[in-house]
């Protein structure tokens, strides 16, 4: 891909996360100016900095889409078209087996951070996240076939150790809290 589609894809991306920024700031200021907590004042309101750093996002992700597009004879036409070369490339992605394997360890982490994370004790979720991941790296490029124990022993060990060194480092030495 050439610059100017990476950063229409970009401009497209960032335009999403603005407005998820600007419509969850918006929700959080509404919520606030009712009762329980009544904050009418939009200076304290906890759905401020959202909405002041997603106008800005917005208005940085327009700037650049501006400079991107600025030479072009027709910008909404080249910007579309350069949205659909960007599609055609993540579909050519999809193909790759190491794209695959990163896509489902990002998956395994999110589902650890929002999934796991404050809902089990920390060692067995650490734990249990360190051996799926570990395995499934492990097998990804031998899909359903059989690991072998001894492997399987090593990444048992590797995850416990692991976690163990990380518990005792933090509670112990350092003395905080794990969630």
């Amino acid at each position: 891909m050439d610059k100017k589609t990476k950063d229409c894809a970009l401009c497209a991306s960032l335009f999403l996360v603005a407005a998820y920024a600007l419509c969850e700031g918006f929700r959080l200021v509404t919520l606030a100016q009712k009762p329980p907590f009544r904050i009418a004042a939009f200076r304290v309101n906890p759905g401020m900095l959202p909405v002041i750093l997603g106008g800005l996002l917005l208005f940085f992700t327009g700037v650049l889409l501006f400079n991107t597009l600025r030479h072009e004879p027709r910008p909404l036409a080249a910007f579309f078209d350069s949205l659909k070369t960007s599609c055609r490339s993540m579909a050519a992605a999809l193909g790759n087996p190491d794209f695959i394997s990163m896509l489902v360890s990002v998956t395994l982490m999110f589902i650890y951070c929002f999934g796991v994370l404050g809902r089990a004790p920390f060692w067995f979720g650490a734990i249990a996240f360190l051996l799926v991941l570990m395995t499934y790296l492990k097998t990804s490029d031998q899909m359903f076939r059989f690991f072998r124990a001894t492997n399987f022993g090593v990444i048992v060990f590797t995850s416990v150790a692991s976690v163990t060194a990380i518990i005792l480092l933090f509670v112990t030495i350092f003395r905080t809290s794990l969630p």
